[in-house]
């Protein structure tokens, strides 16, 4: 795997980590959960 690819991976769940975090209290939380598992 290039570098260029793991660092895309690596903000990627940086982003989608923040994400949830941001909205955890949201009613989509467990919705958001289930469409990034497949992500």
């Amino acid at each position: 795997m290039s570098f260029a690819r793991m660092a895309s991976v690596e903000r990627l769940r940086y982003v989608i980590r923040n994400y949830i975090t941001a909205y955890e209290d949201n009613p989509f939380y467990s919705i958001s959960i289930h469409w990034y598992s497949y992500i």
